[in-house]
């Protein structure tokens, strides 16, 4: 069923996260028999050991570096959370944009800055890997209960990344009464 078109894909709510996107690892961070549990419960100078270890074996030893991925994957994941219970937002369900604001590293010359601004981010972090994250970020965990946010349910989400300058990274997400594409 159509809408009418004076209603169709107004914007309902829109609000900007002023955080920097952190993409989902694609790695097991579950609790119990996974690898990022494992990681999580050794201590630094044991990591470096394991890794040192490895390495004469001429294996590839990375466990430290793994841990420090997922301590900011988790970082993102509470900040994000905190970020929406402070400004008493509830996570949009249904017929929203999700935009990432990737920043422009400073070593660009300006002249390809100035191309780039608003334009595509074609590059990695991949786009359904920052969703992942978002998504992961507003569920249920035992640090933060604050809602109950089920993205079984979202059936109608626009995702895109374009680039901007350096200090307005962030997610924009715009909630629609409607959103055909």
């Amino acid at each position: 069923m159509k809408k009418d078109n004076k209603i169709f894909m107004q914007i309902i709510r829109e609000y900007f996260i002023p955080i920097l996107p952190t993409p989902a690892l694609r790695m097991n961070s579950s609790v119990g028999k996974g690898n990022g549990t494992w990681v999580m419960h050794k201590s630094d100078e044991e990591l470096h050991r394991i890794d040192n270890n490895k390495k004469l074996l001429g294996l590839q030893g990375y466990s430290f570096r793994r841990k420090k991925s997922l301590e900011k994957y988790f970082g993102f994941k509470d900040e994000t959370a905190f970020w929406f219970k402070k400004n008493g937002i509830t996570p949009p369900y249904k017929n929203f944009s999700i935009q990432f604001n990737m920043p422009i590293g400073e070593s660009i010359r300006k002249k390809i800055m100035e191309e780039r601004i608003g334009a595509d981010h074609e590059f990695r972090p991949d786009i359904d890997n920052l969703c992942k994250a978002l998504f992961d970020s507003l569920k249920k965990r035992k640090t933060m209960m604050w809602f109950d946010y089920n993205d079984c349910i979202s059936n109608r989400i626009f995702m895109s990344k374009v680039w901007c300058c350096a200090g307005d990274e962030g997610i924009r997400i715009r909630e629609y009464d409607f959103l055909d594409l």
